[in-house]
């Protein structure tokens, strides 16, 4: 019996573990295996995400961790395999958070931490979110945030497969297991 021997085992390759073996192979110079019970990914998480990013936290880890995933998503070319760009279809159309007065301290003091740590972030005060969204309701509203840049939505899927081809294309093995 030949056995084999990975530095690295991940269990699941839907968007998670696909991601994991991705940046483990492109690092280079570890064996990863990437196993995976459902080849048809017909009841994986991914499929049934909204699959959207954004960077409003309120820990600047978090921030972080977003804001480098905007940039992966912005360049899809880099998972390329034989000239073939998955189709993530990155839409950065942002998020809006609201907050009655109760709120407001602690999300002006979420926006200073988004800002601080480079997002694009605005503020808006109850007349600003009249004009920019007329059919919103403000009168009980004391502030929010906008996502301007970095937030939005994408095609899991897509993302998913490109991912999976990139690691298996960098040296990943795939297995049904």
């Amino acid at each position: 019996m030949t056995h084999e021997s990975f530095d690295v085992v991940i269990v699941g390759a839907a968007v998670v573990g696909s991601a994991a073996a991705h940046f483990l192979t492109a690092a280079g110079g570890r064996r990863v295996l990437l196993l995976e019970r459902d080849p048809s990914y017909s009841t994986c998480a991914t499929g049934r995400s909204l699959a959207s990013i954004r960077h409003q936290f309120s820990v600047a880890e978090n921030i972080r961790m977003s804001r480098f995933g905007t940039e992966f998503l912005r360049r899809p070319e880099a998972l390329a395999v034989d000239g073939e760009v998955p189709a993530i279809g990155l839409r950065e159309d942002g998020y809006l958070f609201l907050t009655s007065a109760a709120g407001r301290e602690q999300l002006a003091r979420n926006h200073a931490l988004q800002r601080a740590e480079g997002a694009d972030i605005a503020w808006l005060e109850p007349d600003a979110l009249a004009d920019r969204f007329p059919w919103l309701a403000t009168h009980d509203l004391a502030a929010g945030t906008l996502g301007l840049r970095g937030e939005g939505w994408i095609d899991a899927h897509a993302l998913m497969h490109g991912l999976r081809r990139k690691a298996v294309a960098q040296g990943a093995v795939l297995r049904h297991a």
